[in-house]
């Protein structure tokens, strides 16, 4: 049901979401039609073989913008080659996005999108921070309808409309929790195996040095923080899943959370390699890291509600690294295809797989692919060409 997509090349503009308050309340989960479910819109449960591990291929920063689209067939070729052979090859059960699909063109995201649509498995997009900016393509509320009836498989939900704003304004929508679930005979008829929530870590904001006296700036960078609203909110879904056990959490999101910097500084050893006790680290920081530059208090959210174990972000294309820190894993994703900036031997994807007990691990699957193009300059020649010919022929 591919097509389902293309009606909507022909929409210039799409209706924003309904506006939906959180009430601070969570979520409850039942068996209804044979499945299990939520009462929340926002909250999706996928189902779990109870004999294997449930696999996610993270992609990330995919980040095919219009002039890549229309002009680098050899960018789109690369993109479209590499999900392909990572799907193949790791035969995933969800395929999660952690951001940048492109810069919130409708044509960008029906591009993007039509690539993992197409394999009938279940995917989970997040909002990167050029997805967020609304001068480059559609409102947020309209690329959220767009993704929520454009393609079959897709799960991102806009999820409540008062978690936070983007500085100009526009809603923080993409905030929705995918639980993996498993059927057995107890007498609620399922077990919670672990809780994915998926949020909206914005664009860009301004930050006043003098609240944050005292702290060492991270970078000079100005990404935006979770809101204090969406680490509330955070915490509503995590005490949720606490209801049916000791329930671990993964976090999926673009702009890394701000301990990414002390995690790294606590593993790495500046003489080379990783400090003792970190030896099961791998990958690579080739640039500063893109957090907010302060301390955002998600660190301490995620200590005093001991649920969230893993973090898997995108955003800076050439940090790969995977840290163990004080119980949290923080995981950059690995970058998929060339778009925007690469490094030629750091793309492909991330296997995130979560064990039979409910715990996970991480590893990337490197994907280097070769394409047979044309350089673009041989592209306008071509169309000169033939319609000299069509000219000949008419004239002749």
């Amino acid at each position: 049901m591919i097509h389902m997509k293309y009606g909507f090349y022909f929409k210039k503009r799409f209706p924003s979401p309904k506006d939906k308050k959180w009430t601070g309340d969570g979520y409850c989960l039942r068996i209804e039609d044979g499945a299990v479910k939520a009462d929340k819109d926002y909250v999706i449960c996928l189902e779990k073989d109870p004999n294997k591990d449930f696999v996610i291929l993270n992609l990330t920063d995919i980040q095919l913008r219009l002039p890549e689209l229309r002009q680098d067939a050899d960018c789109v070729a690369i993109a479209e080659k590499t999900i392909r052979k990572l799907v193949e090859k790791v035969k995933p059960d969800l395929i999660t996005v952690t951001g940048d699909q492109g810069f919130g063109d409708r044509t960008e995201i029906l591009r993007v999108g039509g690539m993992i649509d197409r394999f009938g498995i279940p995917w989970a997009p997040v909002f990167g921070n050029a997805d967020n900016r609304a001068d480059k393509g559609l409102l947020t509320g309209e690329q959220t309808f767009l993704y929520e009836n454009a393609f079959k498989n897709c799960l991102l939900k806009a999820g409540p409309s008062d978690l936070g704003y983007l500085t100009d304004g526009q809603t923080r929508y993409g905030n929705y929790v995918v639980n993996v679930v498993e059927r057995d005979d107890s007498e609620k008829g399922f077990r919670l195996v672990r809780s994915l929530i998926f949020m909206n870590s914005g664009d860009e904001e301004s930050y006043n040095e003098a609240d944050y006296s005292g702290q060492e700036r991270a970078n000079e960078d100005e990404y935006s923080r979770l809101t204090e609203r969406q680490i509330e909110w955070y915490r509503a879904m995590v005490r949720s899943s606490s209801n049916y056990g000791r329930i671990p959490s993964s976090l999926f999101l673009h702009i890394p959370i701000h301990a990414y910097n002390e995690a790294y500084k606590a593993a790495k050893n500046p003489l080379g390699g990783w400090n003792v006790g970190y030896e099961n680290s791998v990958g690579e920081m080739r640039e500063v890291s893109g957090t907010p530059p302060f301390d955002d208090g998600v660190l301490t959210a995620i200590k005093e509600e001991a649920s969230t174990d893993f973090i898997i972000c995108g955003h800076d294309h050439r940090n790969n690294y995977i840290i163990t820190h004080n119980g949290v894993t923080y995981c950059y994703g690995l970058k998929t295809g060339k778009g925007c900036y690469w490094d030629k031997d750091m793309t492909g994807g991330t296997v995130v797989t979560i064990k039979k007990d409910g715990t996970v691990s991480a590893r990337h699957e490197y994907c280097p692919v070769k394409v047979i193009g044309l350089p673009r300059w041989i592209y306008p020649i071509a169309a000169l060409v033939g319609l000299a010919t069509v000219l000949l022929i008419v004239l002749l």
